[in-house]
């Protein structure tokens, strides 16, 4: 079987694909295509690792760069098309325009653009809709705050002492359940309630005046 893809052919469909915003039409067995001509190189690389002929094997290492471009090329046409079909169906469902132009796509690609654009559409039917038409209220999510989000701010630091080392505090506010750097839970506390935390937390307790030492 004649191949229809050469790597001289590959580079022009991605210097193309490169120079234009459009997708570029393609044969639409290109993908076929492609994986024959990947199946060939794959075969004639495995015939000359097997081969006893000197001269074969002296020109192993340019077929495997050889292959290892027509690798890149391959990936990086299909980036250039994936990326401009999600712009597309991005566009589409945005806009809601019927003059989104498609006819540049494979068949698989098409697939690829339905599905996106059905996920796109539904994610924006559930989520606007409701807020401009008030048709439903979403859930509220409590969501357990970090202790760097809730003590440390977002450019403070302290001195860390030994971080096993426990010392007794004395809560002068109310603080939420929080995630420390050891990834444990601690909390909730309450004003006026104490407990023995270690060293680093109670630190940064103290700094935030959310707590004091007591001995």
């Amino acid at each position: 079987m004649e191949l229809k893809i050469t790597l001289e052919r590959l580079y022009d469909i991605n210097r193309n694909e490169k120079k234009s915003a459009d997708l570029q039409q393609l044969d639409q067995n290109y993908l076929s295509d492609v994986q024959l001509y990947m199946q060939q190189k794959m075969k004639e690389l495995q015939e000359r690792k097997g081969s006893d002929n000197m001269f074969a094997m002296s020109g192993m290492d340019k077929m495997e760069r050889e292959l290892r471009s027509v690798q890149r090329t391959i990936r990086e046409i299909y980036e250039r098309r994936e990326k401009k079909i999600i712009d597309m169906a991005l566009n589409r469902s945005r806009t809601q325009s019927d003059i989104i132009d498609t006819s540049g796509m494979l068949s698989d690609e098409t697939r690829f653009y339905e599905s996106i654009l059905g996920n796109l559409d539904l994610y924006r039917n559930e989520i606007l809709r409701p807020i401009f038409t008030s048709e439903s209220t979403f859930d509220r999510v409590e969501v357990t705050p970090t202790i760097e989000e809730e003590l440390d701010g977002p450019n403070e630091s302290f001195t860390v002492s030994d971080p096993e080392l426990g010392v007794n505090v004395r809560f002068l506010a109310s603080i939420p359940q929080f995630i420390w750097r050891d990834l444990k839970e601690y909390g909730p506390f309450e004003e006026g309630q104490e407990a023995k935390l270690s060293m680093s937390i109670a630190e940064a307790l103290v700094k935030k005046g959310r707590a004091e030492l007591i001995n």
